[in-house]
């Protein structure tokens, strides 16, 4: 996954179960990636200090499901910088 200036590339990635997913921020600003839904309960997902410009951040995703996420900077949970990562049986 890509991380530009106020966009994520591609906004909908389809995955096997299991699959890691590299996002790299390749833009000019500061960026998070944050899950839509229960933040308490939520086991990924990076805060802006740590995806800087140049920043990566990795997550390996075990559950087939609807993983809906946003950048609290450029975006709200429905609309701006937004994406969707779908994880399919292996």
């Amino acid at each position: 996954m890509l991380s530009l200036d106020n966009n994520f590339l591609p906004q909908v990635l389809t995955i096997a179960a299991g699959t890691e997913v590299l996002f790299e921020n390749n833009g000019r600003n500061d960026h998070d990636v944050t899950p839509v839904g229960d933040l308490e309960r939520a086991t990924w997902g990076v805060a802006p200090a740590a995806f800087a410009p140049t920043g990566t951040y990795s997550h390996v995703f075990t559950q087939p499901g609807r993983y809906e996420y946003f950048c609290t900077i450029h975006g709200t949970a429905t609309a701006g910088m937004v994406g969707t990562i779908v994880v399919t049986e292996p």
